[in-house]
C-alpha cells in the first residue's frame, strides 16, 4: 500500500489546480471526460462482519454534480458499491447513475478513502448510492415516483441486498435546498426526524448514526437566508438525537450554478463526514450513543450570586492584572439574551483577602446616534506578558449593534445583520495600570472605528 502513497499525493496536488476549481463548467464534455470506461466487479467478498455499509441519499448535492477527475476513478478493492445492475463493483466516480446527463462527482469515494485510513486494515467501505437530485424530503416520505426513481423503495431494497453482504453502518445525508421555501421550512424538522427514524426502521437499528450536510453558504439573499434556516434545523435535530450529527459547509466553494458544491468541495466534504464519523470509533469497535435511564452524576444547587430581580442572573468573573496579586472582579446583569447592562468593578491588592468598594462602570451600554458600544478598547481586564518587550497584552472584543440589543442579535437568524463585531488587541507598558488605545486587527481594508462615528458603514461591514 505504501508504495502507492506518492502517486496519490501527486495527482491530488495536479486536482487542486486542473479540476473542480470554483468556475467549473459543468458543460457534459467536460462533465463526461473522466468517466470510467468499465466496471471492475467484486470476485469474491470479505466475511460480512467486515463488509461497513453506508447509505448516501438525499439531492443532488449527494447525488454528485462535481466533474470527475482521473483521481477520482482510481478504485481500491477495499472501497465497493453496487451497480445498476446490483452487482457488487469496486467503487469509482461517479458512483450515482440514476440521473446520466447530470450525475458528476459525489462525496462518496472520498469518504471511503478517508475511512480506510481509520478502521481496522479487515474492513471493506460500501457505498450505497442512493440519491436523486431535486427530491424533496416529503417525496422521501412518501415513497414517491420521481425521476424514474421509487425514493424510499430504491432505497430499502438497496439496504436488504448489501444486508446480506455487510453491517448497515450508517446514513449520509445531503438534502433541504427544494424545501427551502417558506411552507416547507416550517414543517421541515418534523419531516426530517420522521425521515431518521423511517431510515434507521428500514436499516434495523434505531440508533444507526445519521450524518447530514450542511447547505452552502454561496448564494445571495433571500435565498441564502432560506438555506440557513434549514441548516438551523438541521443542527436543533442533531441535538436532540444522540446519534445525529452535522457536518460543516459555510467554507466549501460552488460551481457557477451557486446551488451544488464543486469537485474539490465534494471530496472536502466526503472527508468531513469520514472524520465526523471517526468520533465513534473507540477501541477498535463503534459505540453508539444512546440514552441512559440511571443516574450519571449528581448535581447540588448552590446560590452565589442571588438575581437583582425577576428573569435576570449576576455575571462575576475575577482575574489577576498583570504580573502580581492584584485583581480585579467584574460583575454584569444579564436578563436577555447575548446581552448585559449595570457593569461595575472592585479591585483587589493583596490576593482577594481585601476589596475596595464597588465602582459603577456603567448601566446601560454607551449609545451614539442610535447605535450601542458593548465592549471594545474601553472595557478593562488584562492579558499575558511579552517577555521580549515586557509588555502586557490584552485581546479585546467589541459589538456594536444598530437600535435596540435585543432586536439587532435576533435579526441576525432572518438574514438582516443589524450588529458587527471587531477585534483589538491592547498593550500596557505599567503593568495593567494603564492601556494604550487599542489596535484594531485588519485582515481586509476598511477603515478603523470612529469613536465619533459608531455606524460607519465602511467599518460595519469589513474586519
Amino acid at each position: 500500500m505504501k508504495k502507492h502513497i506518492p502517486i496519490i499525493i501527486y495527482l491530488l496536488a495536479m486536482a487542486s489546480f486542473s479540476f473542480g476549481q470554483p468556475g467549473e463548467e459543468a458543460n457534459d464534455e467536460i462533465r463526461t471526460r473522466y468517466f470510467p470506461k468499465q466496471q471492475v466487479r467484486v470476485r469474491e467478498m470479505p466475511a460480512r462482519e467486515n463488509v461497513w455499509v453506508f447509505i448516501l441519499a438525499g439531492q443532488s448535492n449527494m447525488a454528485g454534480r462535481g466533474v470527475v477527475a482521473p483521481m477520482d476513478t482510481l478504485p481500491d478493492k477495499r472501497i465497493i458499491t453496487i451497480s445498476e445492475k446490483m452487482e457488487w463493483i469496486l467503487a469509482k466516480e461517479p458512483l450515482h447513475y440514476y440521473e446520466p446527463k447530470l450525475t458528476g462527482l459525489d462525496c462518496a469515494l472520498s469518504f471511503g478513502r478517508e475511512m480506510l485510513q481509520l478502521v481496522p486494515d479487515s474492513v471493506t467501505i460500501a457505498l450505497l448510492p442512493c440519491a436523486v437530485g431535486g427530491s424533496a424530503i416529503h417525496q422521501w416520505l412518501g415513497d414517491s415516483l420521481y425521476r424514474d426513481v421509487q425514493l424510499l423503495s430504491n432505497l430499502k431494497n438497496k439496504v436488504d441486498f448489501a444486508g446480506k453482504y455487510g453491517v448497515i453502518k450508517g446514513i449520509l445525508w445531503h438534502q433541504g435546498e427544494n424545501d427551502a421555501k417558506p411552507e416547507r421550512i416550517a414543517v421541515h424538522e418534523e419531516n426530517l426526524k420522521k425521515l431518521i427514524a423511517t431510515f434507521r426502521t428500514i436499516a434495523g437499528n434505531n440508533h444507526l448514526p445519521f450524518l447530514m450536510g450542511e447547505l452552502g453558504s454561496f448564494r445571495k439573499a433571500p435565498f441564502q437566508n432560506k438555506y440557513d434556516s434549514i441548516n438551523h434545523i438541521l443542527h436543533a435535530v442533531a441535538g436532540s438525537d444522540e446519534n445525529s450529527f452535522v457536518i460543516g459547509t459555510d467554507d466549501l466553494k460552488c460551481k457557477q450554478d451557486s446551488i451544488h458544491f464543486n469537485a474539490a468541495g465534494q471530496r472536502i466534504l466526503g472527508w468531513r463526514f469520514a472524520r465526523r464519523y471517526a468520533g465513534y470509533y473507540v477501541s477498535g469497535r463503534y459505540s453508539y450513543r444512546s440514552a441512559v435511564s440511571s443516574n450519571i452524576c449528581t448535581i447540588q444547587k448552590q446560590l452565589l450570586l442571588p438575581s437583582p430581580n425577576r428573569h435576570t442572573c449576576t455575571t462575576d468573573r475575577v482575574q489577576y492584572i498583570g504580573q502580581g496579586i492584584k485583581k480585579r472582579e467584574l460583575r454584569t446583569n444579564v436578563s436577555e439574551s447575548d446581552w448585559s447592562d449595570t457593569h461595575r468593578e472592585r479591585f483587589s491588592f493583596d490576593n482577594g483577602r481585601t476589596w475596595t468598594p464597588w465602582h459603577l462602570i456603567f448601566k446601560k451600554a454607551p449609545e451614539k446616534n442610535g447605535f450601542i458600544q458593548s465592549g471594545g478598547p474601553s472595557q478593562g481586564g488584562s492579558g499575558p506578558l511579552d517577555p521580549s518587550s515586557g509588555m502586557l497584552i490584552k485581546r479585546v472584543f467589541q459589538r456594536i449593534l444598530e437600535g435596540d440589543p435585543g432586536k439587532a442579535i435576533s435579526s441576525a437568524w432572518s438574514g438582516d445583520r443589524k450588529f458587527s463585531d471587531h477585534g483589538f488587541y491592547q498593550l500596557s507598558a505599567d503593568n495593567g495600570d494603564t492601556w494604550d488605545e487599542g489596535h484594531l486587527l485588519k485582515y481586509e481594508d476598511g477603515p478603523d472605528f470612529d469613536p465619533d462615528n459608531w455606524g460607519d458603514p465602511g467599518y460595519f461591514r469589513t474586519n
